[in-house]
């Protein structure tokens, strides 16, 4: 295998990064990103949610657990987030962007010999 000098890898990975950047994938991530941050009724839903899954903490950190009209209410939220389309189509683009870093991930972990994710975190759980 040839040496690369660090300065030329740092050079590959900017290179890598700036593709992805400007891929089609992440610039549809993107769009839809701000398209669910500018819609009231997703970040209502989503702020609904967040505060019953908040509500259920709690309560299980205080030793209460979590009631069955708390299940009932998060089980009614998530239904009308699968009904939502912004939500979703988002949701799908985090999917394929996350799908893509993780192959990229693998592809420079078979290359190098070891497992680049887990070893490029200051606390080994990761990229």
């Amino acid at each position: 295998m040839e040496a690369i000098s660090p300065s030329s890898l740092v050079e590959k990975a900017r290179a890598f990064a700036k593709t992805l950047a400007s891929s089609q994938e992440l610039e549809e991530y993107y769009s839809l990103q701000d398209k669910l941050k500018n819609d009231g009724e997703a970040q209502s839903l989503l702020g609904e949610l967040e505060k019953a899954h908040q509500e259920m903490r709690d309560g299980m950190m205080q030793g209460k657990g979590a009631h069955d009209d708390l299940y009932v209410k998060i089980e009614a939220l998530q239904d009308k987030i699968r009904a939502n389309d912004i939500i979703m189509n988002w949701m799908r683009a985090e999917q394929i962007v996350i799908s893509i870093i993780q192959e990229a991930n693998e592809a420079i972990s078979r290359e190098a010999g070891f497992n680049f994710g887990q070893n490029a975190s200051t606390n080994g759980g990761g990229c």
